[in-house]
């Protein structure tokens, strides 16, 4: 059985290596609504679009990035990362 995260970290990333923790979430569904809305916040038309989650390079956690349509740049991107605790805290329980 695999085990499940104990929290969901959303990090706000573009390219010239700025990155924020935006959220630390307590299931998967309000970490991927945070990476969405960090995506969205401030796109003022139909230019661009926000992929599906893919599995980021590393197998470290899950993308989605914010790309421009007309020539499928990146504009920015949010990373959903997964923690699972320590195995200190699990033997203490």
């Amino acid at each position: 059985m695999a085990k499940r995260p104990k929290k969901y970290v959303v990090i706000y990333e573009i390219d010239t290596g700025y990155m924020d923790c935006v959220g630390i979430c307590d299931t998967a569904d309000e970490a991927y609504g945070k990476a969405y809305l960090a995506l969205c916040d401030g796109l003022e038309d139909d230019a661009y679009y926000i992929t599906l989650p893919d599995t980021r390079e590393g197998d470290n956690g899950y993308i989605l990035e914010c790309r421009r349509k007309e020539d499928d740049k990146v504009e920015h991107w949010a990373t959903v990362l997964f923690w699972y605790g320590d195995e200190d805290e699990e033997n203490e329980s």
